[in-house]
């Protein structure tokens, strides 16, 4: 009984004090202002106390970024925050310059025709033996073995460009003072790759073109006998031949114009074989009247070797229709396969021989990339994010006691004008 009727007791005199609470006290005896005291206390407090409720509410459940520091992260604390924290981590790496060769390496497979027996010197002599004949210079017979033979030196060329490339590509470095994603760095490991691949292609182009300008600069004859013929005479009771060198002119089917290597670049025609006898044109050969006998598929006829080379495909050497056909003109035979449509190729059968050798005959190249070796190799030294933190109570009460005065302040002031307008 005495403790109910201390609680009791206690309950009274506070509701009593809570009643009479004046913390406008002015100290008059008037009713009326008194009254208005009282109902300003009361105000105030319902104020005070509904604004210290929402902000503490607000500031409790307001997310604060917070700077996070971890000191020598392994990779699966990188990962781990990697996930959690990926648009504001920072790892700062203690080595910023990576070589490639630390965790990269790369396995290239190349066009078949490289390692196929049409690039063999037992082929390139048989076609060179009874190319020799007395053909027609457009008969493409005439430049199939300079055509196979520069196949087989570009094919060499192309796989030493490659890999001297790629030596150059392992020794160069990957740079950044910051740990890079996995994503990032494949990205940056495919660019350069493709950087390294297009300038080795470049070069490599140039130097053929280059050799190909001079060649028709200086109009050296092609031993094909295509731009130029030898003509040789003996005048009657004379012992020495007069030999000259004509330049051949060709009109082609469907052209109104003459095609001379001499005054053009190029005369490209299409692969024909020529099955009659040869008859003296003085260098004129009218293409509507020499009409082949069989023509080959891809294969073109141009003044120079080279050109003749990467304006052919390859494409009648996957046939073996074609191939019999070519092979049934030469008095010898020879057993050679033909190129395997079955294999896997990004070049369709109709792709040109220049644009194969522009990729260097690469048919694809395996990156091999270890994100754990390049991770080692940075070896970060530390890792720093922002996280977002609620229910931070060291937060929440200096943000209260930082906004106590001014609340106090701000009520007391308006909270007895408040309430004269309002009675």
């Amino acid at each position: 009984m005495f403790v109910f009727d201390l609680l009791r007791t206690t309950y009274t005199y506070c509701r009593v004090k809570l009643i009479s609470l004046n913390l406008f006290n002015s100290r008059s005896t008037d009713p009326t202002k008194l009254y208005h005291e009282i109902l300003s206390t009361r105000l105030f407090i319902l104020l005070f106390g509904t604004s210290l409720i929402i902000l503490t509410t607000y500031t409790s459940f307001s997310p604060r970024m917070t700077t996070e520091n971890i000191q020598s992260p392994s990779l699966s604390d990188y990962e781990q925050l990697q996930k959690q924290y990926s648009d504001t981590l920072q790892c700062l790496c203690a080595k910023i310059s990576i070589p490639y060769y630390r965790f990269t390496n790369i396995e290239a497979s190349f066009h078949q025709v490289c390692s196929s027996y049409f690039t063999s010197q037992e082929w390139i002599d048989f076609l060179l033996k009874n190319g020799d004949r007395n053909l027609w210079s457009m008969d493409v017979r005439t430049s199939l073995s300079a055509m196979w033979y520069l196949i087989a030196t570009l094919c060499d060329h192309s796989v030493q460009f490659f890999y001297h490339a790629f030596l150059e590509f392992e020794v160069s470095f990957i740079i950044s003072s910051i740990v890079l994603s996995e994503e990032r760095v494949h990205i940056n490991i495919q660019e350069a790759v493709k950087e390294i691949q297009q300038t080795a292609s470049n070069s490599f182009l140039l130097t053929l073109t280059t050799i190909q300008q001079i060649t028709q600069i200086n109009g050296i004859m092609a031993d094909t006998l295509i731009n130029y013929d030898i003509s040789e005479s003996r005048q009657p009771l004379e012992s020495i031949e007069d030999v000259q060198v004509i330049a051949n002119k060709y009109l082609r089917k469907g052209s109104p114009n003459n095609c001379s290597c001499l005054d053009r670049e190029s005369c490209p025609m299409p692969g024909g074989i020529y099955l009659y006898d040869v008859w003296e044109t003085d260098g004129f050969f009218d293409l509507n009247i020499l009409v082949p006998n069989e023509t080959l598929p891809g294969l073109v006829v141009d003044c120079l070797p080279l050109q003749t080379t990467f304006a052919s495909s390859l494409e009648c050497f996957y046939n073996q229709t074609c191939l019999d056909t070519l092979l049934s003109t030469y008095s010898t035979m020879f057993d050679v396969a033909i190129l395997n449509q079955s294999l896997p190729s990004r070049f369709p059968l109709t792709t040109s021989i220049e644009s194969i050798v522009r990729e260097l005959f690469v048919e694809n190249f395996h990156i091999q990339a270890s994100y754990n070796s390049y991770f080692n190799a940075c070896a970060p030294v530390h890792c720093s994010y922002n996280r977002a933190r609620r229910f931070n109570s060291i937060y929440i009460i200096t943000t209260l006691i930082a906004l106590y005065g001014g609340l106090n302040a701000a009520f007391y002031i308006i909270t007895p004008y408040l309430i004269d307008l309002l009675l």
